[in-house]
């Protein structure tokens, strides 16, 4: 009996130690990511925890009811953007609201939004997963599957890069 008693004393210590132990978790790393190029190169991402995600979905809103001046104000005056085409150009409030007179109406659905910090800035870059629609005036009806880039700095966008991929018209969600 007293053997017994020995082990248990030691087991239980064996597993009180092991219990106070530091783990290691990837939920403990500091970052989700690297960047290998650019200005950034070797800084890392991290989940944002700002309310860039919510200023977002505001701008999305804005969006499908065609409000530039609502969508730009969350926007720096100017912003650059490179299009699905690879071109970049300098887009106003004004270039929006031209973008919206075009239209009859439109529709941009979003799929999925990760907003995601660059450490050591105070940059957040939300990728998002989208199905845009837009009904244009002259007849003609655009509709691509999207994944884009928006660049934020103090809480303003500053920068939006374009992927597409043809529609299906079958195409629901992701």
């Amino acid at each position: 009996m007293k053997y017994l008693s020995i082990m248990s004393g030691i087991l239980a210590s064996v597993l009180l130690v092991t219990a106070c132990q530091p783990q290691n978790s990837n939920n403990e790393r500091a970052s989700n990511g690297i960047i290998t190029t650019g200005e950034y190169k070797g800084n890392e991402f991290t989940i944002a925890t700002g309310n860039e995600d919510e200023i977002f979905m505001d701008m999305a809103e804005a969006f499908n009811r065609m409000d530039a001046e609502a969508l730009w104000s969350y926007s720096a005056d100017t912003v650059m953007m490179r299009s699905v085409e690879g071109v970049e150009v300098a887009l106003t409030q004004a270039d929006m609201a031209g973008f919206f007179a075009s239209a009859d109406s439109l529709s941009w659905d979003i799929d999925a939004v990760i907003p995601v910090k660059i450490t050591g800035s105070n940059q957040v870059r939300i990728f998002v997963d989208s199905r845009e629609v837009v009904y244009r005036k002259d007849g003609s009806v655009m509709k691509k599957h999207l994944f884009e880039e928006f660049t934020f700095e103090d809480e303003k966008m500053i920068r939006v890069r374009q992927w597409d991929a043809a529609m299906p018209d079958s195409t629901e969600s992701i």
